[in-house]
């Protein structure tokens, strides 16, 4: 396998001119459905470029495409129905249909992932996975996902548990595409709960079929790697990771730049969604995924981020937990909001896949920053008097950061913590002032996309 950074660049002016296009294209039934019926399945046509478009319709105003372009995926799904949560587990059954196969061989390259770069090989200790090594992956991830239902139905009432709603018949419906001729006839309610055979509870591994756990486990590996196994190795001082992000204030823009160290497949997956009115552009790691995991994309509601992930020396890690991937799917997708952005990735510390979040308001012109420890977390907002206002959970911690990483003009990424509290978490505070080097990199340049490309690379 291939490692080798990714760099994705975007800016304000960009996002609201996209916005401006979504709004139009989509604000009825959606640019795809605005094409003459067609009879429900699969259609193939080709581009003036000559690339295979392939289209999956189920009515009118519930369709999607996929596009390979070299070695580009592009999928976008419309998906629009009077009942959300029947739009939003048709999206999820176009993209299971669209993706097919290849949401298995992400299943297996997940796998393969943890091994091959986990230098210990700790878990999974070889590759295949041992059948006790997928015993174990599936009987937590079964904890987890009993977990999160719970938290779903008891919060069924609030705009919260019913977009953790929308998101669960997502996932059911990724799955249900990949596996089934038609959609199932659920009932599409905020108390409905799946019920899963013992065959969708399997985790598979080179095996045909995909299962509903296999689909949940592609979600979660990034959580799941965090608590498995049972005493999860930290993170080496002398292997940091090598991502790295920033935000960067121009005279009449705001740059966002995210430079990702993956495998090259992880980073060739580009997807639009749009169900009833809510939209976002992201880059996903691999199929079968609900929202982007490395991250990087924005959304209809001005909001743009990216996101690298810290340098956990240490954590204590919870199954029982919601875990990142549901509070950074909720987050990406529905927030209106720099501060609703920060409600949902703080919603609870999970000690898992813990990340520094940079976002952009592109309407406001308002930029922030989320970062959490496996007990805490913290939000840098713009003030606009070149500072920050700095907001704990819980209240009443130490607030000092470091001023290299969180200045008035930018904010800075790369695998490292910014505020003191939650460096100490890691066990980390002596990487106060880490980010000199890269500040210097960024001020005063770049000034526009193009500069911006050597800085982050």
């Amino acid at each position: 396998m291939s490692f080798a950074s990714s760099t994705h660049l975007w800016s304000r002016l960009a996002l609201t001119g996209a916005v401006l296009l979504i709004a139009t294209s989509c604000s009825s039934t959606g640019d795809l459905a605005q094409r003459p019926p067609e009879p429900p399945g699969f259609s193939t046509t080709v581009t003036q470029a000559g690339n295979k478009l392939t289209r999956y319709q189920l009515d009118t105003d519930t369709q999607g495409v996929i596009e390979t372009v070299n070695n580009i995926v592009n999928v976008s799904i419309v998906s629009n129905d009077p009942n959300v949560y029947k739009a939003e587990y048709e999206a999820g059954f176009i993209q299971g249909k669209l993706q097919g196969p290849k949401i298995i061989a992400a299943r297996d390259n997940s796998w393969d992932n943890a091994y091959l770069t986990n230098p210990k090989h700790s878990y999974p200790q070889q590759i295949p996975p041992s059948p006790a090594e997928l015993a174990l992956a599936q009987q937590t991830l079964a904890l987890n996902l009993q977990y999160t239902l719970d938290y779903i139905h008891r919060a069924k009432d609030t705009e919260t548990g019913q977009r953790m709603q929308r998101l669960l018949y997502r996932l059911i419906g990724i799955q249900h595409g990949a596996t089934r001729d038609q959609p199932a006839a659920l009932t599409f309610t905020a108390d409905w709960s799946p019920t899963l055979s013992t065959a969708d509870q399997q985790i598979g591994y080179q095996k045909p079929t995909l299962t509903f756990m296999d689909v949940y486990f592609i979600n979660a590996v990034q959580d799941l790697l965090d608590v498995l196994p049972d005493h999860p190795p930290q993170a080496a001082r002398s292997r940091p990771s090598k991502c790295s992000a920033f935000v960067k204030r121009t005279p009449d823009d705001i740059l966002i730049a995210h430079n990702s160290w993956s495998g090259f497949l992880s980073q060739t997956q580009a997807m639009s969604l749009w169900v009833n009115g809510d939209f976002m552009t992201f880059n996903p790691i691999a199929p079968g995924y609900l929202g982007s995991s490395s991250d990087f994309g924005y959304n209809n509601h001005g909001l743009l981020f990216n996101e690298t992930t810290h340098h956990a020396t240490y954590t204590e890690p919870k199954v029982e937990a919601l875990w990142m991937f549901w509070r950074a799917t909720l987050a990406e997708q529905f927030s209106r909001s720099l501060a609703e952005f920060f409600k949902y990735i703080a919603l609870e510390p999970s000690g898992t896949y813990m990340n520094g979040y940079m976002v952009i308001d592109a309407k406001t012109g308002e930029i922030g920053l989320v970062e959490m420890s496996y007990k805490s977390f913290v939000f840098y907002q713009s003030n606009g008097k070149g500072g920050y206002t700095v907001t704990t959970q819980p209240k009443g911690l130490d607030r000092r950061y470091d001023p290299t990483m969180v200045a008035g003009d930018y904010l800075i990424g790369i695998n490292a913590e910014c505020l003191y509290p939650v460096a100490c978490c890691f066990k980390q505070a002596n990487l106060m002032n880490c980010g000199v080097d890269f500040a210097a990199l960024i001020h005063p340049t770049p000034s526009n996309l193009k500069s911006t490309q050597p800085a982050t690379t």
